[in-house]
């Protein structure tokens, strides 16, 4: 390249980029580390000569909801610098506005899922439904109770022979019978009241089969014991991540 200058915006990053003063260098300013050594190398090979950028704020630079841009990325969209390195991660929205460089090295995420906390008993019981299907059967059970209190005390006698039946005289403890799985303990006669009971019965049964059906996998802990395997996993289950604080590259990694 017979020579040319090349301005380059990096930062100080133990151990690929280190930045020292250095009277002997033109600018006064040596790159070490591992970027560094390769750049050095590239400058030497291709002949060419370096003039550094620092960024103080440690801002590598990302592209913003309104497109605009920050930190290093802006400087090289500007054309300020005429290129950069500083441990940056592979990333599609980057790639579009950066030409990349090969891989020289790859590493394994690591991550650390804690076992959780113990269940309680009642915790086991009450988990298999979620709140929403809880307060629907309560809203159910409450309906039901109250209409067959009115019906008792105010309404007229053929209305609660059509609704309840004749001669029907612990509808409340057939109500609760019937959704924990028990006898109906009183068959009606009326067309309608049979319709109202075969309802409440087809609904406790789908209830009551899919709550069993899921307190048994729970107690089984399936979900529990099944361990991660791949990082497709994480996703689907809602997982918090916490990074350490040389984690930045992944935050932005994982938020894409």
């Amino acid at each position: 390249m017979h020579g040319c200058e090349l301005v380059v915006a990096t930062l100080k990053h133990r151990p690929y980029v280190i930045i020292e003063d250095d009277p002997k260098t033109p600018g006064g300013r040596s790159i070490r580390g591992i970027e560094g050594l390769i750049f050095r190398s590239l400058a030497e090979r291709m002949n060419f000569t370096i003039k550094i950028v620092e960024r103080k704020d440690k801002n590598r630079g990302e592209i913003l909801p309104d497109g605009n841009f920050t930190g290093i990325l802006k400087m090289m969209v500007d054309g300020e610098v005429n290129l950069t390195f500083v441990c940056f991660m592979y990333s599609k929205a980057r790639s579009d506005l950066m030409l990349p460089s090969i891989s020289y090295t790859s590493f394994p995420i690591v991550l650390v899922v804690p076992s959780g906390g113990s269940i309680s008993p009642m915790g086991r019981l009450t988990r298999p439904f979620r709140y929403i299907i809880w307060s629907c059967i309560l809203v159910s059970l409450i309906c039901g109770f109250l209409l067959i209190f009115l019906l008792k005390i105010t309404a007229v006698p053929r209305l609660r022979n059509l609704v309840l039946g004749r001669r029907n005289r612990l509808p409340f403890m057939g109500m609760w019978a019937s959704l924990l799985g028990g006898l109906a303990l009183y068959n009606p006669q009326r067309n309608f009241a049979r319709y109202i009971l075969v309802m409440w019965l087809l609904q406790t049964l789908i209830l009551r089969a899919a709550y069993t059906g899921q307190l048994y996998l729970l107690l089984q802990d399936v979900d529990v014991r099944s361990p991660i395997k791949s990082l497709g996993e994480v996703q689907p289950r809602t997982m918090s991540f916490v990074f350490c604080s040389r984690g930045a590259s992944l935050r932005v990694l994982y938020r894409s």
